[in-house]
């Protein structure tokens, strides 16, 4: 692997990732890795200056460098004024965030999860509900029964009434 090279701004924000209180440790360590391997150059020093392992130096090196095309269009976008310090560091954190992983597909659809919140955002008697007002457990039955959903949680209900930031009572 060559030597990585970080622009002047890059290593300014960088330290300042790694300096900020309220940055997470994993980006610290991250943001710690690139600017040490950079001054560096040496993957066995930096791992030892860094506390790392040497497989990690080298991933997160390999990361920045295979992100060269993305940091330089973010450096012109900067330089010229047409980025602003706090979007160039998110774009920095987000190639030093983890990847994306594989994992089980989501549940319910998005269209799924905004029919339960309008069906709460009803009044409960226009649906033919007899009651008053909403509870999770009659939502999850009501959005069930009108096929909705084949099956869902109380839990479930309240997460996606809280994502929508749309309430019912707890039962």
């Amino acid at each position: 692997m060559n030597k990585i090279t970080i622009t002047k701004t890059q290593q300014t924000l960088l330290s300042t990732i790694t300096n900020a209180s309220t940055s997470p440790q994993h980006l610290v360590h991250r943001a710690n890795i690139i600017l040490v391997g950079s001054a560096i150059g040496n993957q066995f020093v930096t791992a030892r200056q860094t506390v790392s392992a040497r497989d990690t130096v080298h991933k997160w090196l390999l990361r920045w460098q295979s992100a060269y095309d993305e940091l330089e269009q973010l450096e012109t976008e900067y330089a010229a004024g047409r980025l602003s310090e706090f979007k160039y560091t998110r774009a920095l954190t987000a190639i030093l965030d983890d990847a994306p992983r594989p994992g089980h597909p989501p549940t319910f659809s998005e269209e799924q999860k905004q029919r339960i919140i309008a069906l709460a955002s009803e009044k409960p008697e226009k649906e033919g509900v007899p009651i008053d007002a909403w509870t999770h457990s009659t939502l999850q039955r009501a959005a069930i029964d009108k096929g909705i959903v084949p099956t869902i949680s109380v839990a479930h209900v309240g997460r996606f009434l809280k994502e929508g930031h749309t309430t019912a009572t707890q039962e």
